[in-house]
């Protein structure tokens, strides 16, 4: 069950030590949520990480009565509504499971606390910390700087497996379009293949 996390852990800071990752393990929870179950609400202050052993989650805020996908994650990755989590702070996003899920929690006070015992644990916090920053910023500036057809090309060329895991109505809501215009936008490009 731990196989996972342990390899994620390692591949961001080596160093840590088997101990280290016993200890760690330790302390996380495991939760199992059934599809479409809702993590993190508007508005509830997220006091967890997630890593994700099994299944996928979105993270998504409701604009003006419509749901905007912000991201979509899958297995060995780690999620969180981050902003709320950092500042204990009513999040802004909404996360929801959109497979049956397994995942493994890391509370707030522990992460703190690991934080303290021992350095390791701090570099890898301000590395997934950096991580999620950085996946976050690269969403956002695709939305701004592309057209809905070259955020789909784009995410064909990158992502298969989120082609192959969401619906048509996910990977529209993902790219800002009504699933409508995605059938146009594969129709466009079926034509000119």
């Amino acid at each position: 069950m731990y196989n996972l996390i342990r390899k994620s852990f390692s591949s961001f800071v080596p160093s840590l030590t088997n101990e280290d990752l016993d200890r760690i393990c330790l302390r996380l929870q495991v939760k199992n949520y059934p599809k479409k179950s809702t993590i993190i609400r508007e508005g509830e202050i997220c006091r967890h990480v997630y890593f994700i052993n099994k299944g996928a989650l979105r993270l998504f805020n409701l604009l003006e009565g419509q749901e905007k996908n912000a991201m979509y994650v899958f297995e060995n990755n780690w999620i969180s509504e981050y902003r709320s989590f950092i500042l204990q702070s009513p999040a802004l996003q909404a996360l929801q499971a959109i497979e049956d899920c397994e995942l493994l929690l890391l509370h707030y006070d522990d992460v703190q606390e690991s934080y303290n015992i021992n350095p390791r644990f701090e570099r890898f916090g301000r590395l997934i910390a950096e991580f999620i920053f950085a996946e976050t910023v690269n969403a956002e500036v695709e939305n701004k700087l592309y057209s809905p057809e070259e955020r789909y090309l784009r995410l064909i060329a990158k992502d298969s497996i989120m082609l192959k895991r969401l619906t048509q109505q996910q990977i529209s809501a993902y790219l800002g379009i009504q699933p409508e215009s995605l059938s146009r936008i594969r129709k466009r490009l079926a034509t000119k293949s």
